[in-house]
């Protein structure tokens, strides 16, 4: 979403009454405008059926996973091992584990650690990516050229090979899953924002903003980054999904939640020795890692489609 032309026309009205930031004088005119372009992206993203099966998809696990405690039908840690290993049926919707816990019950708690993994490693991700991403685009120079080096050593390693690196660090754990994912998200976002500053600050509203005497932390943040958003936001969407099935690698080899926290990634690696005699253990985990990663997937795609002008 490009709005170099209020833009440029606020910064002129600042300079015509006066005052230094064009924010001040900006009217319910830009406001409008941007109102009418998030409706706009809004209708083309509801248009797109792929994008509707997405939304549909997470908000059945968002609203599984917030009203998990009147959902679930067991305590999803108490054991029973005279329940062990059983399948599907009224009792158990999904079965028992290897230690008779309700099967059901910890996939919806497992749901919101996967959730919560990916927005957390995601917000990291964008508050240490994103300025990176812009301060070097932006002053270019040795900065630049530094900063990009360090990043492209992050992305020499893979993503899971570098979440790994730090969780072998920081110690296995759900919090230090957050931050290895996170951490590892850090150089996708600093190369894609630094990418959209190199082209968006030779624009004509960037040069008018010097002009008008404005320093370099508000030309960055009101005058650059907001017309960066539309690609941060596709590559969230996106980049969610990624720590969610990071999160779960993580967890089949052990290095993620800890028994007996319920996480599908652990469950999915303790289902694996009964996967001939008691295959829902493995299953159930693998469908709603599979069923996740897709949603956010589509949602990704159409959101990209809604927020490109030419797509529109």
């Amino acid at each position: 979403m490009q709005t170099e032309n209020y833009e440029t026309s606020s910064i002129i009205a600042a300079e015509r009454s006066g005052t230094s930031d064009p924010s001040e004088a900006q009217g319910p005119t830009t406001k409008s405008k941007r109102t009418s372009e998030f409706a706009e992206v809004g209708r083309h993203l509801l248009r797109n059926r792929a994008a509707v099966v997405g939304l549909i998809i997470i908000g059945g696990f968002v609203a599984a996973s917030v009203f998990a405690p009147l959902l679930s039908t067991h305590d999803p840690l108490r054991t029973a091992l005279g329940n062990r290993l059983q399948g599907p049926s009224s009792e158990h919707i999904m079965g028992t584990d290897e230690l008779g816990r309700d099967l059901f019950s910890r996939m919806l708690y497992g749901g919101r650690i996967s959730l919560n993994i990916g927005l957390i490693s995601v917000l990291i991700g964008v508050s240490i990516g994103v300025p990176i991403g812009a301060i070097s685009g932006y002053f270019g120079g040795k900065l630049d050229i530094l900063t990009q080096r360090f990043i492209d050593i992050m992305i020499a390693f893979p993503g899971i090979l570098l979440a790994i690196v730090v969780v072998t660090v920081l110690g296995v754990g759900v919090q230090n899953v957050m931050i290895a994912t996170g951490v590892a998200s850090i150089p996708v976002y600093a190369r894609l924002v630094r990418g959209s500053v190199l082209a968006i600050k030779e624009q004509s509203y960037v040069a008018a903003a010097h002009a008008a005497g404005l320093g370099h932390t508000r030309i960055i943040f009101r005058q650059i980054l907001p017309n960066c958003l539309a690609p941060i936001i596709v590559q969230s969407t996106f980049q969610i999904a990624t720590s969610i099935l990071w999160a779960a690698g993580l967890g089949f080899l052990g290095l993620g939640a800890q028994a007996p926290t319920p996480e599908w990634g652990a469950i999915l690696s303790n289902g694996r020795a009964y996967i001939r005699t008691a295959h829902h253990l493995t299953t159930f985990p693998g469908l709603a890692i599979l069923f996740m990663v897709l949603g956010f997937n589509l949602v990704g795609d159409g959101l990209r489609d809604a927020l490109d002008p030419k797509t529109r």
